[in-house]
């Protein structure tokens, strides 16, 4: 108390008296304890304080960075490499596989190959027409599906010039009797069954003419091709009928050759430079 007395003593008597007036004022009308009461319910009872405006700036400071690394993540990679997903019913189409360019004749023996073969430009050309007679000759539409003619199409033209990717239309048009697309949705399908490849080469007559194709094996842009197509019905019983039917189609054709691929173009497989320029087809017995 003693402290307390020498602390007001060294005050300013007049800003003491003052404040001891305005206590006193204070008093009487009751805004002392009111003042006072105020004051400790903020201080001790009330929950907004300091500690609470932390704490609840600290929750929300927390949930706008969480908010934000989602973000920032979710935006990463920039770049997004989806998958292309292809429909495919037999997935060995889609693969790579090995084929032997020069298989067996038939009727040879196992120990004897095909004699018209002797380059491997005339191997790959051998394998391509029978791909290409495939390609153009079977069908199976009893699915009926757009798909597989959009694929007939786009195969045939890829490997045919104009004028003979038109007459490849004229041919599946439905105003063709003969037309496959007729077969659409039904119970009807074609297998072909190649049973040769024979190139047409044209000989010189002269003895310098020999020694220069001798030399010089010039790759073959002719060839006549004999094949069976079977054609099978289902009827409402489920029976199979077949018809078997040779042709001979005489193809004429261009052809880079196999030895002039360059390894380190990547669309080397269509450098191949086969195209069919004409394709006549004769029923045979």
């Amino acid at each position: 108390m003693e402290q307390k007395f020498e602390a007001l003593k060294k005050e300013d008597p007049e800003q003491l008296r003052d404040s001891f007036e305005f206590v006193k004022s204070s008093v009487k009308d009751g805004s002392y304890f009111r003042d006072g009461l105020e004051w400790y319910l903020f201080r001790y009872v009330n929950p907004v304080c300091q500690r609470t405006i932390l704490s609840i700036a600290g929750i929300v400071s927390f949930i706008v960075c969480y908010a934000l690394i989602n973000m920032i993540s979710s935006a990463f990679p920039l770049v997004q490499k989806d998958p292309i997903i292809i429909r495919a019913y037999d997935s060995s189409r889609y693969f790579p596989n090995l084929i032997p360019l020069k298989p067996h004749e038939k009727g040879m023996g196992s120990d004897k190959y095909d004699p018209n073969v002797t380059t491997v430009d005339e191997a790959v050309l051998k394998y391509l027409l029978s791909i290409y007679i495939k390609d153009r000759e079977s069908y199976d539409y009893s699915k009926a599906e757009i798909e597989d003619v959009n694929t007939k199409f786009a195969r045939i033209r890829n490997t045919s010039n104009e004028a003979e990717y038109r007459e490849f239309q004229l041919y599946m048009s439905k105003d063709n009797p003969q037309s496959p697309v007729l077969n659409f949705g039904k119970n009807v399908w074609r297998d072909v069954n190649i049973l040769s490849v024979r190139f047409i080469r044209k000989e010189s007559t002269d003895l310098a003419g020999k020694a220069r194709d001798f030399i010089s094996t010039k790759i073959p842009n002719q060839a006549e091709v004999r094949f069976t197509a079977i054609l099978k019905t289902t009827d409402e019983n489920g029976s199979v009928k077949s018809e078997n039917q040779n042709y001979l189609a005489k193809i004429s054709f261009s052809f880079k050759g196999a030895a002039k691929i360059d390894k380190n173009d990547k669309n080397s497989d269509r450098n191949l430079g086969f195209v069919v320029k004409s394709y006549k087809l004769f029923k045979v017995n």
